[in-house]
């Protein structure tokens, strides 16, 4: 009875594990209203030289954290399945030869689950750490230098 309780409660947890894996979503943040001063003044106010510069800085490491979010979710919900394939029938035939009244479906369940934790521990580590050299690189790597606008035919 002690293995049929550890085992409902591991697939409980495995079961929050495996459907949450990926589906991560921020919440909306409510807009700030911006009084109507703000946009006279901004609008009036030359833009700086460098302004550009800073918005395509910015934009490029916005894109950059976009990227390693998904190469991480990616490489977690694959390993999780993966490691859950594998895992479940492994865990079947090792509870079916321990006998003793184990059986197959706790071990496939127990087996389904510590193989996708393991797959997403194994394929998510290695790609956590590449894929954060990758982003880091990206942010602090100078930003390429503007080409010079076409200049105008002459008549």
């Amino acid at each position: 009875m002690r293995i049929w309780k550890t085992s409902a409660a591991a697939v409980a947890v495995g079961g929050m594990l495996v459907l949450g894996a990926g589906t991560a979503v921020a919440a909306p943040v409510a807009a700030q209203p911006v009084p109507a001063a703000a946009h006279v003044h901004l609008a009036a106010a030359p833009a700086p030289a460098n302004q550009q510069d800073s918005e395509a800085k910015q934009e490029r490491d916005k894109l950059a954290q976009e990227y390693l979010s998904n190469q991480i979710s990616a490489a977690v919900t694959v390993g999780s399945l993966v490691g859950t394939i594998v895992g479940a029938p492994v865990g079947c035939v090792v509870g079916a030869a321990m006998g003793a009244g184990v059986g197959c479906v706790p071990g496939f369940i127990t087996g389904g689950l510590l193989g996708g934790v393991a797959g997403a521990a194994i394929a998510g580590g290695p790609t956590f750490i590449g894929a954060t050299m990758n982003y880091m690189n990206t942010i602090n790597s100078p930003m390429p230098a503007s080409a010079p606008a076409p200049a105008s035919p002459k008549a």
